[in-house]
């Protein structure tokens, strides 16, 4: 049975997929450096009740490339990406509802606008766009005459404002906003984690397992002489 071609990749442009994914979500200083500011961005503009504020930190947080390393881990069945990645998730979760926090932690008025409240409620519906926006980053990041469109995937996966929200909640001491947005950010990821999961399987990265252990080796020795050369 012919395969779609659509769904077509040579053994390179695995690896070279694997490889962006991998170089996207090191948790390097540029990684955090560039999360920090898309926090900042996001928690201002959700605080200010301005949507194109809030556009602008989603399509420059980095936080999408961790949840699709994760995704690819479990498409390959790489126990040691799927967990290097879910430190990096993890990390860049505690940063940015920490920034949130702290910054909501000056504001005066801690009353609820449009924004906030926009990231309190969940249903299938957002389910259903997060699955939808997983299997895009897929694509976007796996097929190159894709990539051109990965900014209007990072606005339409709303990962970062949830996350933000839920450092506003934490710091307004309001059950229902961290509650309400916590459950948001999940249904959002796990749709995610699914839609990108589906893609990569049909893809067939299954038998590059040896491309992942090499960019993982190379990547740890990166990171390791970054650190003695801070120490020096």
């Amino acid at each position: 049975m012919p395969k779609i071609e659509l769904l077509k990749l040579t053994s390179k442009q695995k690896r070279d997929t694997i490889e962006k994914l991998i170089e996207s979500s090191s948790p390097t200083h540029a990684f955090f450096l560039i999360l920090i500011v898309s926090a900042i961005i996001t928690t201002f503009g959700i605080l200010m009740n301005n949507v194109a504020i809030v556009i602008g930190g989603m399509i420059v947080t980095p936080l999408l490339s961790p949840i699709l390393a994760i995704s690819m881990g479990i498409s390959m069945a790489n126990p040691k990406l799927i967990a290097r990645s879910l430190k990096v998730l993890g990390a860049s979760i505690l940063f940015v509802v920490a920034i949130s926090v702290v910054i909501s932690f000056f504001v005066i008025n801690k009353e609820l606008n449009d924004e906030i409240i926009a990231r309190m409620f969940s249903n299938y519906m957002y389910f259903g766009v997060a699955v939808a926006s997983g299997i895009a980053a897929a694509f976007t990041t796996s097929k190159d005459e894709f990539s051109e469109r990965m900014v209007g995937v990072a606005v339409a996966i709303a990962l970062l404002p949830p996350l933000v929200v839920i450092g506003i909640g934490i710091s307004f001491w309001n059950l229902h906003v961290l509650s309400g947005s916590l459950e948001l950010f999940l249904a959002n990821l796990l749709g995610v984690l699914l839609g990108s999961l589906i893609v990569f399987s049909l893809l067939g990265f299954y038998p590059e397992k040896k491309a992942v252990q090499k960019e993982l080796k190379e990547e740890a020795k990166e990171l390791a002489e970054a650190k003695n050369g801070n120490n020096k």
